[in-house]
């Protein structure tokens, strides 16, 4: 069975996507591609590292990428340089405690933390990483105690909300994440903790309840609005089926340039849903506009899903039986009237036989009773190029005319059949 894995591609190996030591990066043009980790430390981020020693925003960015992909232990040297680069900065302080933490040397993680506090007083996050500290050493009564008094000086730190609500599901069960989320609603800033208080009234149905909490957050929230509060409401609003919410609630905060794909994939999602074409394709312009070659493979299939939407949105907004006429093409496409290639093909008899091969049809799981103009996707080209194929294979390799029948509805494109031919149609 060895050829038939060669002739139909069987995988053999992990997909890139799902293998650890693989790293998705993007080539110039967009287009996704995977390195493998080892190759990327050595040849790209070590070079990228040293070459933005002195660039301090360049160097955080590639640091928080590091640790992301896994190459703590690599980049102690860098983060240490940029501490020293910016030592009075809480992100070079946190960095730099990361790094240690990563590599058990607690110690020195607590020193230059603890340092930072002493020096310009309490900050949210690097008090959470302090807490992190007491929590790898077993020190969870004091971890837990330091991470509550960093939500108190800033509620809205997702990574600390999100361990402080773990800590309460773990011992007290599914009951304690609200009374914890409430508790941490009451705060003066807090604006993330009514996001999932929302997202409970949601999946309640009780909009006008989530729609409250929502109101409380945006009065509180900094502008610009952080993209992940506008992705939390409009994907749980979504996901809950309150689409047209999404347009009201997230489509005046939007700012392509700040939020992006992220938001913008569900904006144009809500909009395609709701039939607003040109909302959406005013969404995907703007996105188009940011230059971003990571988003190009994704706007792309956004404008195939709306040409496929307005298709539909033509077809339902037509007469109810579209007029259909039968395309006839004798021979090869290649050999039209007009083609230089008509000529090297010889005259067929007067009596020779008309063979004609009926397309356009495809056998889906629901039947679809009446011929319907269907977009150019997978099957409906299929099921054009069959036909055309065996008209062409008759017309030069026997004394036969072949002949293709496609179905096309007046000003609406080709008709797709979902059914088989009856002797009645033929």
């Amino acid at each position: 069975m060895k050829f038939l894995n060669k002739i139909f591609g069987k995988k053999s190996k992990l997909d890139p996507a799902d293998d650890p030591n693989m790293i998705k990066v993007f080539d110039e043009y967009g287009r996704e591609m995977f390195v493998a980790k080892e190759d990327w430390k050595n040849d790209v981020l070590f070079d990228s590292l040293e070459k933005n020693r002195n660039n301090p925003d360049e160097l955080y960015n590639l640091l928080v990428c590091a640790l992301e992909d896994g190459f703590a232990n690599d980049i102690i040297p860098f983060a240490e340089h940029f501490y020293k680069s910016e030592p009075n900065s809480s992100r070079s302080t946190i960095i730099l405690g990361i790094v240690y933490m990563q590599n058990n040397r607690l110690d020195d993680a607590e020193c230059i933390l603890t340092e930072f506090l002493n020096n310009h007083g309490e900050d949210g996050c690097v008090l959470t990483n302090l807490a992190k500290v007491y929590s790898c050493r077993g020190d969870n009564s004091r971890a837990e105690d330091t991470l509550w008094h960093a939500l108190e000086i800033d509620p809205n730190q997702d990574n600390a909300l999100g361990w402080y609500i773990a800590i309460h599901h773990e011992r007290e069960g599914e009951e304690s994440v609200i009374a914890a989320y409430r508790r941490v609603a009451d705060l003066p800033e807090s604006w993330r903790a009514q996001l999932w208080l929302a997202q409970e009234e949601l999946q309640n149905k009780n909009l006008s309840a989530a729609k409250v909490l929502y109101e409380q957050a945006q009065a509180r929230v900094e502008r610009p609005v952080p993209t992940d509060f506008l992705m939390q409401i409009s994907g749980d609003l979504g996901n809950n089926g309150f689409v047209t919410e999404i347009l009201s609630l997230v489509g005046p905060l939007f700012d392509a340039a700040f939020h992006g794909l992220l938001v913008g994939n569900n904006l144009i999602k809500a909009n395609l849903e709701l039939g607003y074409l040109d909302a959406a394709q005013a969404i995907i312009d703007l996105l188009y506009a940011q230059k971003r070659h990571d988003w190009q493979q994704a706007l792309n299939g956004w404008d195939v899903e709306l040409a496929k939407a307005r298709v539909a949105q033509k077809t339902v907004t037509s007469s109810e039986q579209a007029s259909i006429s039968m395309m006839s093409i004798l021979g090869p496409l290649w050999s039209r009237d007009e083609s230089p290639f008509a000529k090297l093909l010889p005259n067929k008899r007067d009596d020779a036989k008309h063979i004609t091969v009926f397309g356009s049809m495809v056998l889906f799981a629901k039947d679809i009773e009446k011929p319907t103009a269907q977009f150019s996707d997978g099957p409906g080209r299929l099921s054009r190029a069959i036909p055309l194929y065996f008209a062409e294979k008759i017309h030069l390799s026997t004394d036969a005319t072949g002949i293709a029948l496609i179905p096309w509805a007046q000003n609406q494109g080709f008709a797709l059949l979902g059914r088989t031919y009856s002797d009645q149609d033929i």
